[in-house]
């Protein structure tokens, strides 16, 4: 999906890391900041599809007109055990009327009008794009409202994205991830180099130029060919636009006749008859130069999206209506699934506040109390240090609210918290704004880290209330 072959030519780039390990460094060690955890953006639309892949194999997922659902709740469980705040970017109504070849549907898939809901209820937030998801998710990515992008394809990166993080919703262990940072040379490609490439490779938009392989797609975009044409976009029109085009295609032609300098693998003539007056296709370009997105019409924006917690009780409604879940189901996927999130969540939680001697976490809804300490431990494979803890559920259990208080019993939880945020929350002898101190916890990270409680710089009642009970009279029920 997206451009073809763009994948394999910034491999280079990627940075192969556990989930886990990359949001905590990279959010918990950051200096001065008030939200320690970071912003990631997730396109949707590739994360359906999965789902309904998914529920389309074997008998034990056709068992159930909700399968998809099931899919997506037990993956939206797993992201709330990663350190970092998530939102969901859904396309939008204006996105182009043809891809691959084939027609676009513009309605939403079927699970949307419940997956808004259900995200909201994990304490996650979600987002309307006007047209294409990977064009909007790039533009959140370079006004800095998200620090990052989930998603397999690499339109992404033409439209701009910087930080991208692939881990593909079919793989059962979200916690390897490769990340790819759009600035890293060898690889490096300017904007009208990425168009350039995409044009001639082709992908969602067009064929490109037929029997042109990676490598030479990739010598022609790193020439000045897409500087060049982007530049005569965005300042030549009619007549002026049509002489540039005439010559820019000539001097195309010439460099995959001659191989001059020796800037591609090997000369290519028999590509010539394929660079016809009609490429580039100007409406392709301007797909990727100009795309739809919300700064199309308001260069002024702002989004609030906070930390959350999530709501069990409401959850468990969903679970009941759409899974046919009883209350023993309901609390035996909410200790495995459920519980472990939302433990991560209070310790990462910024109106969180620690009691050293009844050992307590507080938020203002939700509460927890350490039983035990068990040491520390290394994450798979991975340089980073887990604290293993044994908590309380009790207040897990009455934070559904009455109705499932009375039908499920609490029991202690096992979890791993990473020690960095472990630290930060609990320990105030130890001078953990020390760069070698956080060094030793995350391997390779160096700075200093700390955290700002927002209580006491939040400026309304409607702030904290933002941060406590996001949409109370949502319906994720109803037909």
């Amino acid at each position: 999906m997206g451009v073809n072959g763009l994948w394999e030519i910034v491999c280079s780039t990627k940075q192969t890391d556990s989930f886990t390990r990359y949001t905590t460094v990279s959010g918990f060690t950051r200096p001065n900041q008030m939200y320690p955890m970071l912003n990631i953006g997730v396109d949707v639309s590739i994360w359906i599809a999965a789902c309904e892949a998914g529920a389309r194999k074997g008998s034990l997922h056709s068992q159930t007109e909700n399968a998809a659902l099931k899919i997506f709740f037990f993956r939206l469980c797993r992201l709330l055990t990663i350190p970092a705040n998530f939102i969901f970017v859904f396309d939008g109504p204006d996105r182009p009327s043809h891809k691959c070849g084939t027609k676009v549907i513009k309605h939403p898939a079927w699970v949307t009008a419940y997956l808004k809901p259900l995200i909201e209820a994990f304490g996650f937030h979600h987002h309307q794009a006007p047209a294409e998801a990977e064009a909007e998710l790039a533009q959140l990515n370079q006004h800095c409202f998200i620090d990052a992008i989930i998603t397999e394809d690499s339109d992404v990166l033409v439209f701009g994205g910087l930080t991208i993080i692939r881990c593909s919703p079919t793989s059962q262990d979200y916690d390897n991830i490769n990340v790819y940072h759009t600035d890293n040379p060898p690889t490096t490609l300017t904007k009208g180099g990425l168009i350039m490439y995409a044009l001639c490779a082709g992908g969602d938009y067009s064929d490109g130029i037929p029997m042109c392989g990676p490598e030479t797609v990739f010598a022609v975009a790193r020439l000045a060919f897409g500087d060049s044409l982007l530049t005569a976009l965005e300042t030549l029109s009619g007549a002026a636009l049509t002489d540039f085009l005439a010559v820019w295609r000539q001097q195309v032609r010439h460099v995959l006749n001659t191989n001059p300098n020796k800037v591609l693998p090997r000369a290519r003539p028999s590509l010539l008859d394929h660079i016809t007056d009609t490429f580039p296709d100007l409406q392709v370009a301007e797909l990727y130069r100009m795309p739809i997105t919300t700064w199309s019409t308001s260069p002024e924006v702002t989004f609030n999206w906070l930390p959350r917690l999530p709501r069990p009780g409401v959850i468990a409604n969903f679970c009941e209506a759409r899974f046919g879940w009883d209350a023993v189901m309901v609390a035996a996927k909410f200790h495995t699934n459920l519980w472990p999130g939302l433990a991560l969540r209070l310790f990462c939680f910024p109106l969180t506040q620690y009691q050293a001697r009844s050992k307590c976490l507080s938020s203002p809804v939700v509460s927890t109390q350490i039983l035990a300490t068990h040491g520390v431990v290394p994450l798979r494979n991975h340089n980073l240090s887990m604290v293993k803890l044994r908590i309380s559920t009790s207040s897990f259990v009455e934070y559904m609210g009455d109705r499932w208080l009375s039908a499920i019993s609490a029991r202690p939880l096992n979890v791993k918290v990473p020690h960095i945020i472990y630290e930060q929350l609990i320990s105030e002898s130890l001078d953990i704004t020390s760069p070698a101190r956080i060094s030793s916890l995350s391997g390779d990270a160096s700075g200093s880290g700390t955290w700002r409680n927002p209580i006491e710089v939040l400026d309304s009642e409607d702030e904290v209330a933002e941060y406590l009970i996001p949409h109370v009279d949502i319906d994720i029920t109803s037909d």
